[in-house]
């Protein structure tokens, strides 16, 4: 999910913590076309005592946060250390402060304050704006500097999106504009809707590939939707769903439906036809619910993805690929493959993790003793050739005071409690032993995970943003100003278990 609108704090606040969740029964499906439901939830894998055992064929590696490939202070080139708030306030769901232009080439934004100079009008063609982007851009190989770009703007609505082989788009409330893999403007398109009375940006999707940008405007009461190809920079008109959580591939889109969650303050979006909402109350203790909706080949309605009866982990979508998407929910994830839904088969849930052991049957202990994953502020991040993904998870928060900066919201870092990043890569899971099987649980192989990157000592005291390489080879961190990249070796082959 990308929201970055200020009037949607609270209520996403509520989305992230899940006090008011809505339930639905199986029953209120019977008016929807689910061509992809998942059929029941998975149940952990228990082997009997004639059972094979699972065997591991790889070894994760296993890395410390203070072992970088290398490290930049952005403190040194202007980062304001003593506004954050500064930082995430221009909305890190939608806009990442580090990536990878290239396997070659990181790039790191953030944003200073421009004091103005005496009273001005904002009409004024020549007044000075309040904000200013700067992006450093680093040798992926030493973290040198190879080139420094700032722009200005009257909204902290701002950043690049990476398409991956070098060029990248600039954004701004006015404009998008696309830079050559040597830094320089190609081609710029407006954005008029944005400078209506009462228009602001809600939300900004970008898929995997890099190849499409979505941007979701508010004016007034009603949505408009663009869909942006980054390579011509044309923009068009896209549907816009009632449903607020989303992710983008290059031909699709997935949605989070907790529609009663929300008070979307009078609204009015454009509705698809057939997205049907439930308005059946959760009863008291129930379990959070929520379900994932798909929409392929722009506007062909193909049904709901999965639920949080059917799959634990299915509340947050993130697409890896056109045919693969992660789903994360609190402390577990699953992989989905979407490639047989064109030709009407269901989707296949390819593995399921759980971060931490089952708190007892009763329990309402959240994020307090347990690790987790934030529900916003994109806590998964994909390689662009769709080989693998990272998965930052926040440390148990008595762990560690269960304070959050009062700077900082919890709710919009990928981690405000850095405990440590797994690296997942599709091609070894899917040659695993049994690989629906595989890491359910801590003491079983789990061979989709070829990564490990500890915060030792509270090195990051948060994480900001993050990314992989285009191939999946490095990992970039951003722990508020300070640059960090891993290189992500191949995973060795496990030995054979002793019989």
């Amino acid at each position: 999910m990308r929201t970055i609108s200020s009037p949607m704090l609270r209520t996403l606040l509520a989305f992230f913590v899940c006090v008011t969740c809505f339930a639905i029964t199986h029953a209120a499906y019977s008016g929807v076309s689910a061509t992809s439901v998942l059929p029941h939830q998975q149940e952990p894998y228990r082997p009997g005592l004639t059972d094979p055992k699972l065997e591991a064929k790889i070894y994760a590696t296993q890395a410390l946060s203070d072992q970088p490939l290398w490290r930049v202070d952005l403190h040194t080139m202007g980062f304001p250390a003593g506004n954050r708030a500064l930082q995430w306030q221009r909305g890190l769901g939608s806009f990442n402060t580090v990536d990878f232009l290239s396997d070659d080439v990181v790039a790191a934004t953030f944003i200073t304050d421009e004091p103005a100079a005496g009273l001005q009008k904002r009409d004024d063609p020549n007044h000075r704006r309040p904000y200013r982007l700067h992006a450093i851009f680093l040798d992926a190989t030493n973290g040198s500097v190879l080139k420094t770009l700032e722009w200005t703007g009257d909204d902290l609505k701002i950043g690049i999106f990476p398409r991956y082989d070098g060029s990248f788009l600039f954004f701004s409330t006015e404009h998008i504009v696309l830079y050559s893999t040597d830094w320089k403007p190609v081609k710029e398109i407006p954005l008029s809707p944005l400078q209506l009375p009462e228009s602001s940006l809600k939300e900004i999707a970008e898929s995997p590939s890099g190849q499409i940008l979505e941007v979701r405007i508010r004016h007034k009461n009603s949505l408009l939707c663009l869909r942006v190809l980054t390579d011509a920079l044309d923009a068009a008109p896209d549907t816009c769903s009632t449903l607020l959580g989303f992710s983008v591939s290059d031909d699709g889109i997935a949605t989070t439906d907790t529609r009663n969650t929300f008070d979307l303050n009078g609204e009015i979006r454009d509705p698809h036809p057939d997205v049907h909402y439930h308005d059946k109350v959760q009863p008291q203790n129930a379990d959070p619910y929520a379900r994932v909706e798909l929409i392929l080949e722009r506007g062909d309605r193909k049904g709901i993805l999965c639920d949080t009866v059917s799959v634990k982990s299915c509340w947050t979508p993130e697409f890896i690929s056109n045919d693969m998407l992660v789903v994360h929910f609190d402390a577990s994830i699953g992989l989905l493959d979407l490639s047989g839904i064109r030709k009407g088969e269901k989707a296949a849930l390819k593995f399921q993790k759980t971060f931490f052991d089952v708190p007892a049957k009763h329990s309402h202990e959240s994020h307090a003793t347990t690790d987790w994953i934030a529900a916003l502020g994109r806590p998964v991040r994909p390689s662009a050739n769709g080989q693998r993904f990272a998965v930052v998870l926040n440390a148990p928060a008595q762990r560690e005071g269960l304070k959050v900066p009062a700077d900082l919201s919890a709710a919009f870092l990928p981690a405000v409690f850095p405990d440590y990043v797994e690296v997942f890569d599709i091609p070894s899971g899917l040659r695993a032993d049994r690989p629906e099987l595989q890491c359910q649980q801590p003491n079983l192989p789990c061979d989709w995970m070829i990564y490990k990157l500890t915060n030792v000592n509270h090195q990051f005291k948060q994480i900001w943003g993050m990314g992989l390489s285009p191939t999946g080879q490095k990992l970039v961190v951003d722990s508020g100003g300070v640059i960090q990249t891993y290189a992500i070796p191949e995973p060795a082959g496990a030995p054979k278990p002793k019989r």
